[in-house]
């Protein structure tokens, strides 16, 4: 996550235990993730595709990329 935060790489962050929903969470608040995903039965295609269709339409220069 720290290397992706340095670099200005949007992410989706899919938590699974510990402090990664914390984590995650933390990302959509810093502006990197557009949304935090559980990785859990109800993780679909769909769902996933969401949050990354965001990411693939604001191009290289939305604000994903610039937080």
């Amino acid at each position: 996550m720290a290397a992706a935060l340095h670099a200005g790489v949007p992410q989706v962050p899919c938590a699974v235990m510990l402090d990664q929903p914390h984590n995650a969470r933390l990302c959509v608040r810093l502006g990197v993730a557009p949304e935090a995903l559980s990785f859990d039965r109800h993780l679909t295609a769909g769902r996933l595709a969401r949050p990354l269709k965001a990411i693939l339409r604001e191009g290289p220069d939305g604000p994903l990329h610039k937080a």
